[in-house]
């Protein structure tokens, strides 16, 4: 499940990136000894996205959950971000 690779869903790393978020952290991990992964973290200044492996979280500045889930498109991803813009 790593963002990176098309096997991620339909938003890629390309996609949030050019959405004008940016990397600031990357989680590195090992599922189980089967594969490990890096999964990068974004913001864009006001938000943050964390996660990435089976769930997203965004958080704002303070780290205060502002909204939780999967996307399965450009569409929702989009969506959610419109939506959020609202509230910060």
């Amino acid at each position: 499940m790593n963002i990176r690779t098309n096997e991620a869903g339909s938003v890629t790393h390309e996609y949030i990136l050019k959405s004008g978020f940016k990397v600031f952290d990357e989680i590195k991990g090992n599922d189980m000894g089967q594969m490990t992964y890096e999964m990068p973290q974004y913001t864009n200044g006001k938000i943050k996205i964390l996660g990435g492996y089976w769930n997203y979280s965004i958080v704002d500045m303070e780290n205060n959950i502002l909204w939780s889930g999967w996307w399965n498109s450009n569409g929702e991803f989009d969506e959610v971000i419109k939506s959020l813009k609202q509230k910060i």
